[in-house]
């Protein structure tokens, strides 16, 4: 940590410990440009959270920005969905808003709830009107999901399943939901992954990244496949926005076992949800994402 990085986070939460961080939102982005790495997200904590409070309320959904933030920093309103526990989505997304001195007011579903809640017209995602909804499904879940000791031809009935839910989901939204909502592709399957998640791992001898044999080529073209009808969904749901894990090199979780989405998946997932609410870099010709969108 630098001396002008100590200085940076010491006025962050000064302003925050003193409520005058939303009032002053227009000082953070200096006070961000000298940040990187941990604490970025030390800032995206705070700035997620911006009344104090215990640290243990940092569970449930942040209060959102009062209503009297600076002439021109309207809150940007996202609703969470997904597997994502909120402590860990919110803070890189507030960081991204913050860049351009822009609030996050967010809405978060429980955990694990989000087919229900987007299925259903009357859930808070609906409710809260937001601007964008960003829906992060557990890498973790899908692998189960989506196992394969049955073969490819398991993964590709479950992989058919997930996208008849998602189209369901999706028309739903294009029906009721307001703004955007953001999604990502699948991950890649494991092919030693157990149907049962308390079952031991099953043996697998060094081989391709998709797995060995012809059954993990074959698996390997499917994963892409299934992904390519996910990407197509955007030109069915013009309102649909999608990350493609595979060209950011992001198929899999760099740290599997530290949890369903690491820090530089959400990282990528908040970058793209801030260009696409109106940061001033907006997707461009050339830009990796803007054929999925």
């Amino acid at each position: 940590m630098t001396a002008a990085s100590r200085r940076a986070l010491a006025v962050l939460r000064d302003l925050h410990r003193s409520g005058r961080l939303v009032r002053e939102i227009r000082r953070v982005p200096a006070l961000l440009a000298v940040l990187e790495g941990e604490e970025l997200l030390r800032a995206g904590s705070l700035l997620a959270w911006p009344a104090p409070g215990p640290a243990a309320d940092r569970a449930g959904p942040p209060p959102g920005p009062p209503a009297d933030g600076p002439p021109g920093a309207r809150p940007v309103r996202v609703a969470l969905a997904g597997d994502v526990p909120p402590a860990a989505a919110l803070p890189p997304l507030a960081v991204e808003l913050a860049r351009d001195g822009r609030l996050l007011r967010a809405a978060v579903s429980p955990p694990g709830t989000w087919a229900y809640d987007l299925a259903d017209p009357a859930s808070g995602v609906y409710a809260s009107r937001p601007d964008l909804t960003l829906c992060l499904v557990d890498p973790g879940a899908l692998d189960r999901e989506l196992a394969v000791p049955s073969g490819p031809e398991g993964f590709r009935r479950a992989a058919a399943d997930h996208h008849r839910l998602l189209s369901s989901l999706l028309e739903v939204h294009q029906r009721v939901g307001t703004g955007l909502l953001l999604t990502t592709t699948l991950p890649r399957p494991d092919p030693a992954a157990p149907a049962d998640p308390s079952a031991p791992p099953v043996p697998s001898a060094p081989a391709a990244p998709s797995g060995g044999g012809a059954d993990g080529a074959l698996l390997g073209g499917l994963w892409r496949e299934a992904n390519a009808r996910v990407l197509r969904l955007t030109s069915r749901f013009p309102r649909l926005a999608v990350v493609d894990l595979e060209r950011h090199g992001a198929a899999r979780p760099r740290h599997p076992g530290a949890g369903p989405f690491d820090e530089r998946l959400l990282l990528l997932c908040a970058r793209r949800a801030a260009r696409l609410v109106g940061r001033r870099d907006r997707p461009r010709r050339g830009d990796d994402d803007r054929e999925h969108h």
